[in-house]
């Protein structure tokens, strides 16, 4: 997994292609990593409030949902840490009013199909070495 800043989506398709470089050189399957993308969002403002509050994503519900899924889907990110701009009220008005949105566009999902990260994530198991073999 790797966690990088929030970015236009022009440098954010540049960065996920050279991660991809990189792994296929060190003989590792591109897809074999996640790309997590650091956002700051702020719900409620307009989205000149980005720009001014140091905000990647700023506006009503309905305008974050629609910029995070646009991010995702134009292959910017395969998912997102987000963190609330300090003006931006809890984490939980985003749950209630943005992650349905998110659901209802079918960018979110609604249930998980494992118990680890790797599992949320698509990620295959790896396997580590036993004890008697790593010794």
């Amino acid at each position: 997994m790797a966690i990088v800043p929030y970015t236009g989506p022009a440098e954010a398709r540049a960065l996920r292609q050279d991660l991809a470089e990189r792994l296929s050189a060190h003989g590792r399957s591109p897809g074999a990593l996640r790309v997590l993308t650091a956002v700051t969002y702020a719900l409620g403002g307009a989205p000149a409030t980005a720009r001014e509050g140091a905000a990647d994503i700023a506006g009503t519900p309905g305008e974050v949902a629609d910029a995070l899924t646009a991010y995702a889907r134009d292959g910017g990110s395969d998912g997102f840490l987000l963190t609330p701009h300090p003006a931006a009220g809890p984490l939980d008005e985003f749950v209630d009013q943005v992650v349905p949105l998110l659901r209802a566009r079918g960018a979110h999902r609604t249930g998980y199909t494992g118990t680890t990260l790797r599992d949320h994530l698509g990620l295959a198991r790896t396997r580590r070495p036993s004890r008697e073999t790593a010794a």
